[in-house]
């Protein structure tokens, strides 16, 4: 029996993550993203330090790339309103 090859598992292996494709977060993803970023942003103390340790959370779990681009997109999205 061929064993089957797994391109995930071997990319992360040789550690060329930057080779594969960044996530997209979905809508409600992207809008408690955009939530936890303007929670770091508050004047609120104990906002701005709650939104920090989540959004250190939502970023292990989601991943660096994807959150980037959902920073940018928003980013770019505020820019347009402006």
């Amino acid at each position: 029996m061929i064993p089957r090859f797994n391109i995930k598992a071997q990319v992360k292996k040789l550690g060329a993550d930057s080779l594969l494709p960044p996530k997209k977060l979905t809508t409600a993803e992207a809008r408690k993203f955009n939530k936890l970023v303007d929670g770091v942003g508050s004047r609120d103390q104990l906002e701005r330090i709650t939104s920090r340790l989540a959004l250190t959370r939502f970023v292990k779990e989601h991943g660096k790339e994807a959150c980037d681009a959902a920073f940018d997109a928003e980013n770019k999205r505020r820019a347009k309103r402006k």
